[in-house]
């Protein structure tokens, strides 16, 4: 889970930023009304005044990402349960709990998934 880190500024902290596959969020920015900018890669601070900086965070994949796109463009049903529960599962595709880490989800319903 990403958490919010104090600033200081450290080669640490950059070199994390250096290395993040998905990029990072800067809070303390002023920018176009925004407390927060989001950052591919660290060739954007060139241009950030740092000295405002309060926290950083390192953002995290998207679990499931290939699936919530292709539900996403296809309108495919997606089942998901409980991670501890082997046996109801639901489909309705306007309330997937993408965000919730104990569920496993499937195009499948579960019960006709082959072990």
């Amino acid at each position: 889970m990403a958490e919010w880190k104090e600033w200081n500024g450290s080669r640490e902290q950059l070199d994390e930023m250096r290395t993040a596959k998905e990029g990072f969020i800067l809070r303390g920015i002023e920018h176009a009304y925004e407390k927060e900018i989001t950052f591919h890669d660290i060739s954007g601070l060139s241009c950030v005044d740092m000295s405002n900086i309060t926290h950083y965070l390192i953002c995290q994949p998207v679990p499931q990402f290939e699936m919530r796109v292709r539900q996403a463009q296809t309108g495919q049903p997606v089942w998901w349960r409980a991670k501890d529960n082997h046996g109801e599962s639901f489909c309705d595709c306007a309330n997937i709990p993408w965000d919730y880490l104990g569920y496993d989800f499937s195009f499948i319903p579960f019960n006709e998934v082959k072990s």
